[in-house]
């Protein structure tokens, strides 16, 4: 049996538990009715095949299915995975044998706890609470997955959004600057400011798209390579060139760097 949980929410009294029941044969799905009625649950009903449990836990709607993983029409593991899919259920797993890799396998297709035959009534009990209460955690985390889900959708949306409001204006700035710096006309004084509109309009593009490649790491591989630091630290005291002015700040950094590994554009 899988280990009690940490925090087990307050279960709904045994008399009030309807179990579907979900095996192939008979006398085994008597002898686990017969138990689960002795030990104070509500039978709700018996399915004989994987398509049969799947329909009965959407229409009937049980507190937990106890599966068996060997039959017809649909395996135990394929019926419990459907059920997650249309009606999410706690669903128990019965099996003649136990195996890490069985264990895995149930535990990805949305399995609560599994008990090997024949059932112990204490094991049986004992399953269909942690079923429960694990039913419930996997909710609460599937709930926080989607919320998650869709704040990063909304958070791409809007870095998208001011990308392309930011690079909108940005292209004809950069682009006016570039065609009066290049008239023969042009005062010399003014060159070098026009100089400076250029450029700086230009990392400014470069900022927006590696910040837009930053809000859409998690989706793509991002290659690291060995930084050159010292042409990293010379573009951010260019950029802050203003700054240093205003202030009279005093830059130091050493003759030499480290070799750094990672992406520059986010160093800098």
């Amino acid at each position: 049996l899988a280990p009690f949980s940490k925090k087990v929410k307050p279960m709904k009294a045994k008399q009030q538990t309807r179990v579907l029941i979900a095996e192939d044969d008979p006398m085994v799905g008597e002898m686990t009715q017969g138990m689960l009625e002795d030990i104070g649950f509500v039978v709700a009903a018996r399915a004989t095949d994987g398509e049969q449990a799947v329909e009965l836990t959407q229409s009937l709607r049980p507190d937990v299915v106890l599966m068996d993983l060997q039959m017809p029409k649909k395996d135990g593991i394929q019926a419990t995975q459907q059920i997650q899919e249309i009606c999410p259920t706690p669903v128990v797993v019965l099996t003649a044998y136990e195996t890490m890799k069985l264990v895995k396998l149930t535990s990805s297709a949305g399995v609560g706890a599994y008990l090997v035959k024949p059932p112990k009534a204490p094991e049986m009990e004992r399953a269909i609470m942690i079923a429960m209460d694990r039913f419930d955690e996997m909710m609460d985390l599937r709930r926080s997955n989607e919320a998650l889900r869709a704040e990063n959708q909304d958070l791409d949306t809007f870095a998208h959004t001011v990308a392309h409001d930011l690079q909108t204006p940005l292209s004809p700035i950069v682009g006016f600057a570039s065609l009066i710096k290049d008239d023969q006309q042009l005062p010399t004084d003014l060159r070098e400011p026009l100089n400076i509109i250029t450029r700086n309009g230009r990392k400014m593009k470069d900022m927006i798209n590696e910040l837009l490649l930053l809000s859409s790491v998690r989706k793509a591989n991002v290659d690291l390579e060995p930084v050159d630091m010292s042409q990293v630290i010379a573009e951010v005291k260019q950029r802050l060139t203003p700054m240093i002015k205003e202030y009279e700040a005093k830059v130091i950094w050493p003759d030499s760097w480290p070799t750094a590994k990672g992406y520059g554009p986010w160093v800098e």
